[in-house]
């Protein structure tokens, strides 16, 4: 699978055939991945809690919890809800967004989004636990593949 900034691409295992859809219809799938969106959601937060050591990986890191304001849940979600949509879907929404930074040194190592919440207009839960670990390394630049085939977002994966 790759990202870019708007296309997400993905191949199955012993294939050679690279499908795409837009990345913004698969967000719901992924939001630890945009790291944009949990940059915004840091600093818009309703609150940040201080920081403890726990253990990843083969290492330690500094676990700070993250509680996302309203417009990040949505967001977090790939929901759009307006009016009394929006406050019933804000009463069964919940998330928080963990993020750990390496001890010693401060990187960014991982970052974990659980969000939960109904949508009001059909009543379907969702609930995404999602994450992503990061290494820092030196590589060249990666080329999106030239012939891939667009297929709709819930086709991505099959």
């Amino acid at each position: 699978m790759m990202l870019t900034g708007t296309q997400l691409f993905a191949r199955r295992r012993g294939t050679a055939q690279w499908l795409t859809t837009p990345l913004t219809a698969t967000t719901s799938f992924f939001p630890a991945l945009r790291l944009e969106l949990v940059r915004e959601t840091i600093l818009l937060a309703s609150s940040v809690s201080g920081s403890s050591v726990t253990h990843i990986s083969a290492g330690f890191a500094r676990k700070y919890v993250v509680k996302p304001a309203p417009d990040q849940l949505e967001q977090l979600q790939a929901i759009v809800v307006q009016g009394r949509s929006e406050a019933s879907f804000l009463k069964s929404a919940t998330g928080e967004v963990d993020v750990f930074l390496g001890v010693p040194g401060d990187r960014l190592e991982r970052v974990e989004v659980h969000v939960s919440g109904t949508d009001p207009s059909g009543g379907t839960k969702q609930r995404v636990d999602n994450w992503v670990d990061l290494r820092q390394a030196r590589v060249a630049p990666i080329k999106p593949p030239d012939s891939a085939s667009s297929v709709a977002p819930e086709s991505i994966f099959q």
